[in-house]
C-alpha cells in the first residue's frame, strides 16, 4: 500500500463462504508511512436456508406466493418449485405463507446451521387456513 495515499481494498463477495453475507465489500484507507493498518469487514453468518414449500397434496406452492418468517417479520417471495430463501433462521421457526389465491397456510420446521453451506430443507407441508 502507498503511504498517505488513498488505497482501495476489496473482498470478492464470491470468496466468502456461501452461508455468509457482506454488506460492503470495499474499504478505503490511508496508512501512515512505515506503519501497518487493520481493515475490518462486516462479514456475518446469514443463518439462511432454501425451503421447499408444498401444499397439503404435496404440490409445490405457486410462484408469487409470499412467505413471512414470524420471528423477524421479513417477507420473501416463493419461486419456482415452491422454493423460498429465508435468512435469520432460529432453531425452531414458523412461517406464514400468503398464497396467490388469497389463502394462508403455516409451516413449522427446525433449522440447524451447516457451516459453509446453505442447507435445503423440505419438502415442508404448508398447513392451510382460510382467510
Amino acid at each position: 500500500m502507498r503511504s498517505f495515499d488513498v488505497n482501495h481494498i476489496t473482498i470478492e463477495p464470491t470468496d466468502i463462504p456461501a452461508d455468509a453475507t457482506i454488506n460492503d465489500p470495499s474499504r478505503v484507507t490511508r496508512p501512515q508511512d512505515r506503519s501497518g493498518v487493520v481493515v475490518k469487514f462486516a462479514v456475518k453468518i446469514s443463518h439462511g436456508a432454501l425451503l421447499q414449500l408444498v401444499d397439503d397434496a404435496g404440490a409445490p406452492l405457486a410462484v408469487g406466493s409470499t412467505a413471512t418468517l414470524r420471528s423477524t417479520g421479513v417477507t420473501v417471495p416463493v419461486g419456482y418449485e415452491g422454493e423460498a430463501y429465508v435468512e435469520e433462521l432460529g432453531p425452531h421457526n414458523l412461517i406464514t405463507v400468503e398464497r396467490t389465491d388469497g389463502q394462508h397456510c403455516t409451516v413449522l420446521f427446525d433449522y440447524r446451521a451447516v457451516r459453509g453451506e446453505i442447507p435445503k430443507i423440505g419438502p415442508l407441508h404448508c398447513v392451510g387456513n382460510k382467510p
